[in-house]
């Protein structure tokens, strides 16, 4: 085994963006993103909208496409499990929210687009989301799939401590049986290539051995890593010199950290060392100032994964909706304040 760092090893604060060129964008939605995709670059637009003062409200950042009927498509979102509206400011008015939508909408139908889809961000990334839904409701979005999205919320816990406090007392056993098989838990230093090349192996054959496509390549991983320097770190779970589980966490937002990939594999130890490993991303997202860690969707076309469900639920997880929206251009702008 490499030598690791701890997991409280850490150059990101609470407020940390996912990139200080773009701070009020979701990861998704920065220029930096879609540079790891050449082909996408040009798809790109960032769609602003300032206030009658000059201030920058927010943005919505679409990728452009050729519909089928020979029109064009805008998607935000695209590429990624979620874009959506990004605001400046974590407690926007609702009034200013509406001016977004609206100057987004006119700035679509600009491009000569005739459909929007938006894959919108879960509840918990902040206050915004709940206006956002309801601006977008009555501007004619509606649901085209929905999705179970789980999540830690850490904003009550000072501590991993306090972590394994909150937890029902069978998972409190589990954790503690599966910690007493000893396995080591540290952050893998961004330099230390083989162990990245290690734990990319443990993801993919866990996402195989389940039925499950590895959809990124470890060259994408390492590229996205090095795009968001400190911001795409990689812990890992070690028994006897040998990686057993690993999670690959990118920083999203200010204060919102959100778990790419995580499994086990490559042992026989009679306990799972998962519950381990959450509690490892628990440590190092407390020492990172993170509010909230989205785990991801626990639900393929809308169908439920009930023992996924509960795993993440045993662990400390909510469970809350995440949807993809979809509006007529026409329609949107029949709905949009004059």
């Amino acid at each position: 085994m490499a030598d690791r760092l701890a997991l409280g090893h850490t150059e990101l604060v609470g407020e940390t963006a996912a990139d200080v060129a773009e701070p009020h964008l979701v990861l998704w939605n920065t220029e930096a993103f879609f540079a790891l995709r050449p082909d996408q670059v040009a798809r790109r637009h960032r769609l602003d909208h300032l206030d009658a003062e000059g201030r920058l409200v927010g943005s919505l950042v679409i990728g452009l496409d050729d519909a089928d009927d020979g029109g064009i498509e805008a998607a935000s979102g695209m590429g990624a499990p979620f874009g959506g509206f990004d605001l400046a400011r974590s407690g926007e008015t609702v009034a200013n929210v509406e001016a977004l939508v609206d100057h987004a909408v006119r700035d679509l139908n600009t491009l000569g687009v005739a459909e929007v889809e938006v894959r919108t961000k879960p509840a918990h990334y902040g206050a915004n989301e709940a206006a956002l839904a309801f601006v977008l409701a009555n501007r004619a979005f509606m649901p085209s799939a929905c999705d179970l999205n789980a999540f830690l919320d850490l904003r009550s816990l000072a501590s991993v401590d306090d972590y394994v406090t909150q937890l029902k007392p069978a998972a409190r056993k589990i954790l503690r049986r599966s910690a007493a098989q000893d396995l080591v838990a540290s952050q893998v230093a961004v330099d230390d290539e083989e162990s990245w090349a290690d734990a990319y192996e443990v993801l993919r054959r866990n996402r195989v051995d389940r039925g499950r496509p590895m959809r990124l390549p470890l060259a994408y991983v390492t590229a996205i890593r090095d795009a968001f320097p400190g911001r795409v770190r990689l812990l890992a779970v070690d028994h006897g010199g040998v990686m057993v589980a690993a999670a690959l966490i990118y920083r999203v937002a200010p204060r919102r950290d959100l778990v790419q990939y995580w499994g086990d594999a490559h042992h026989e130890l009679p306990l799972s060392p998962m519950n381990r490993l959450v509690a490892a991303v628990v440590e190092h997202a407390l020492a990172s100032g993170t509010e909230t860690v989205d785990i991801g969707i626990s639900s393929e076309d809308g169908v439920p994964n009930h023992g996924l469900i509960q795993f993440k639920r045993a662990v400390g997880c909510s469970i809350e909706p995440r949807y993809v929206l979809r509006a007529p251009i026409a329609s949107a702008l029949a709905a949009a304040r004059p």
